[in-house]
């Protein structure tokens, strides 16, 4: 029987307390390797942003991989990574395979190409939360913690403006 290792993530630590998004993609994993016989015997799962390359149970992820001659199994290729030149790293690792159940049969270009999109949708993502940042600042929005949004609102409120 092949060995698979999953691996989950999510991009903060708020969506890791609720927890469902990890729980699902679990699901997703177990569902695969059950459906195609793979013995699941381990599983990573952690709150960091698919642009970084360092982190810590994706690093353990792999190693458990390579040490136990396993298959790294994530839900979906972006849970990976969003980041091309890791990506390319992570393929030429000898001896090392994964499965992105987005689209399992992908063959490394299109798993480039892939990738290629979703580092291009993280960068989009960020230059309209930046943008919509600097509209709110504009119109009077206290960025930040939960003291100044509440003193924003009690400000507001205040002005008669809500």
């Amino acid at each position: 029987m092949a060995k698979a290792y999953g691996y989950a993530r999510v991009s903060t630590k708020r969506q890791e307390q609720h927890g469902y998004s990890l729980e699902a993609q679990k699901d997703q994993i177990e569902a695969f390797c059950n459906r195609y016989k793979y013995e699941l015997i381990g599983f990573e799962s952690e709150a960091e942003s698919g642009t970084k390359s360092d982190r810590p149970k994706l690093n353990e992820a792999l190693r458990m991989c390579k040490l136990m001659d396993a298959t790294l199994v994530v839900a979906k290729i972006d849970r990976l990574t969003r980041d091309l030149h890791f990506l390319t790293k992570v393929q030429k690792i000898k001896g090392f395979n994964f499965i992105a159940l987005d689209n399992p049969n992908a063959d490394a270009m299109v798993i480039q190409i892939m990738m290629s999109v979703a580092e291009n949708e993280s960068r989009m993502i960020s230059v309209r939360t930046k943008t919509a940042l600097k509209i709110a600042k504009a119109n009077g929005v206290e960025l930040g913690n939960h003291k100044s949004i509440l003193a924003t609102y009690s400000r507001l409120e205040k002005d008669k403006k809500l």
